[in-house]
């Protein structure tokens, strides 16, 4: 299929099929909110990814394409998030094009979990913001011949990527006000605080760190137990103090 000759009459094929597909009914707990790299896309999502390649519109249709995709077989989740991270995430020359990509992806999920009302594609978000908050990632590139390379890189901290990362601090945070979403939040927080080396720039770790102590003094309770380890976990992540005063009152509180 030449998608690349014709994209719009691709995408019109790609979503007739996805319309023709069941849903799926299956609960919400019986979902896995984690990638998988043990298995592919089918041959036509792995058509739609591509177009991530092309210009805005495009790439926005195929995301709503994924989306609606996910709402009829949401078993498939962890495949469809892997292709977010992998296909529509971060690369080394990402900052070039003002991370553009990855905001669409961010902005298109955020628009279907309609401000927490929907829980699948809230619970959607809070997976992937896990993988899109980090700041060091791998890419794979071809090599000469036969051969591949596995290129290391670190985020830059651009005035776009500081958008996009308070983008997706805010709605999870805005989230964590739904009871029923507030465990994952937390879980995020918590794996976030023990990334280790899959959080390596200092600069980009200090912007977010205003937004998190905020959350932590408005939201967190100091007498509950986990969110304490949450609140500790997270100043060692710091490792370094960070000139602000919401961290002045909570290192204080502590």
């Amino acid at each position: 299929m030449f998608w690349f000759l014709k994209p719009t009459e691709t995408l019109v094929y790609i979503q007739k099929k996805v319309e023709c597909l069941n849903v799926q009914k299956i609960g919400i707990d019986e979902i896995k909110f984690e990638t998988d790299s043990s298995s592919n896309l089918t041959d036509f999502l792995s058509t739609l990814s591509l177009f991530r390649f092309l210009g805005v519109t495009e790439m926005k249709m195929s995301l709503d394409i994924f989306m609606q995709y996910l709402n009829k077989q949401p078993q498939d989740t962890p495949k469809i998030l892997r292709c977010f991270v992998d296909n529509y995430g971060f690369q080394p020359e990402s900052y070039r094009f003002g991370y553009h990509a990855q905001m669409a992806v961010v902005e298109k999920i955020i628009e279907y979990s309609d401000s927490g009302k929907n829980e699948y594609y809230s619970r959607l978000f809070i997976a992937l913001s896990e993988k899109y908050l980090h700041t060091h990632f791998s890419s794979v590139k071809s090599g000469k011949g036969q051969t591949i390379n596995i290129v290391n890189f670190d985020l830059a901290d651009t005035n776009e990527l500081f958008s996009l990362r308070k983008l997706i601090w805010t709605h999870l945070f805005s989230l964590y006000k739904n009871k029923n979403l507030q465990k994952p939040v937390l879980h995020l927080l918590l794996n976030h605080s023990l990334s280790g080396l899959d959080l390596s720039v200092t600069s980009i770790i200090k912007h977010d760190a205003v937004l998190v102590a905020t959350f932590f003094e408005d939201s967190l309770n100091l007498e509950n137990l986990y969110h304490c380890i949450i609140v500790q976990q997270y100043l060692k992540l710091l490792k370094v103090s960070v000139a602000s005063s919401h961290l002045d009152k909570l290192r204080h509180l502590l």
